[in-house]
């Protein structure tokens, strides 16, 4: 019995394993659409992103954008339809979102 105990474990523990080290799933992409807004006020103007898939740059689901430098996008390629994981941050004026991952549509 005692030789058949360590086989025994070494199959029950190696899918285990195995499955521990699979690639977890990415967060999801929410659809959203990347527009300017021409105001100069202190908590807006720049790159602001859409959760409401419509081309607007104020209002219910629009966040200015935290990290717009490092998305490296041209304005002149705006409305960008795009698919972004994102996350909230902290801003005492206005939503902010930084996008962590973005593809075109």
């Amino acid at each position: 019995m005692k030789s058949l105990t360590l086989p025994l474990l070494g199959l029950l523990t190696a899918p285990m394993l195995l499955m521990g080290a699979c690639k977890k799933d990415e967060p999801a992409l929410s659809n959203a659409v990347i527009v300017y807004d021409p105001r100069m006020c202190p908590c807006c103007g720049g790159l602001v992103v859409d959760f409401t898939n419509t081309p607007k740059f104020a209002g219910v689901g629009t966040y200015s954008i935290a990290n717009s430098a490092d998305l490296n996008i041209d304005v002149k390629e705006l409305p960008l339809y795009v698919r972004v994981s994102w996350v909230t941050e902290p801003n005492g004026c206005s939503p902010t979102a930084r996008i962590t991952k973005l593809e075109r549509r």
